[in-house]
């Protein structure tokens, strides 16, 4: 059950915007998979949702599919390459924590998971980011100021990549579908003191298949969304940097 009133204040000090963007309890050995959410209760401004990356959405029996796996295939070749090498610790403590004051006696102790960095998913094929400021704490093996600079310019590229996000103002009645394992999301906390009432159904998913699992278990290429994108349209995907002067230019 989602909810939340005039005694759920959020605190403006407690995050910065770019580390709202989460997907939801990374830190299980089975993260959840696809994400259902209904709101019967809406305010009436404020209190909109934000998916970066790439989502599903229905409303009112139509579907709307965006582009996913935006933020790996914007990525040059050899940045994918360290990043699908690499696994990070998702942890739940911090969430726990949060909790304490408002209930005493935890629904379950907290976890700490490793998870890879780039996953596949098991059905396109297609490779993601998987990190998140929510629940990632660090990335295994790399020293410290190596972790935190990686994770800032990953968190900070999932809040700024406007070209795959998209913002939904919420009616009573809607739901939306989304796949946690693709896609990072955020709220607006701009609704208070108005109340929110959902529900939300989140079944697990599979463990996060790193791109050497992947292609191990299945026998399979993991891709690159972009590069399977320009194929299908006909296109060459735009050339390498070789090093030249380039002249700048902008479009509005």
């Amino acid at each position: 059950m989602v909810y939340s009133d005039r005694f759920a204040r959020p605190d403006p000090y407690a995050f910065s915007r770019a580390e709202l963007f989460h997907s939801d309890v990374t830190y299980e050995v089975q993260p959840p998979g696809t994400t259902i959410l209904k709101l019967y209760l809406t305010p009436e401004v404020g209190n909109d949702t934000l998916w970066s990356s790439g989502y599903v959405h229905v409303r009112s029996g139509k579907i709307r599919a965006d582009d996913r796996y935006a933020l790996y295939s914007s990525l040059s070749r050899p940045y994918q390459k360290y990043l699908e090498s690499l696994y990070a610790v998702h942890t739940g403590f911090n969430q726990s924590l949060s909790r304490t004051g408002e209930v005493k006696i935890p629904r379950r102790q907290p976890i700490e998971t490793i998870h890879p960095v780039v996953r596949v998913h098991p059905v396109t094929g297609w490779k993601a980011i998987f990190v998140n400021p929510g629940f990632v704490s660090r990335i295994v093996g790399v020293p410290k100021a190596e972790s935190d600079a990686t994770l800032e310019f990953l968190k900070n590229s999932f809040a700024q990549q406007t070209d795959a996000t998209i913002r939904w103002r919420w009616e009573t009645g809607d739901v939306a579908l989304w796949d946690n394992r693709m896609v990072n999301h955020s709220a607006t906390f701009d609704a208070y003191p108005s109340s929110r009432h959902g529900l939300r159904v989140t079944p697990h998913a599979e463990k996060p298949l790193s791109v050497e699992d992947y292609e191990s278990r299945y026998g399979l290429k993991a891709k690159d969304w972009i590069q399977e994108r320009y194929k299908s349209l006909g296109i060459e995907a735009p050339a390498i940097d070789d090093g030249s002067s380039r002249a700048k230019a902008f479009r509005d």
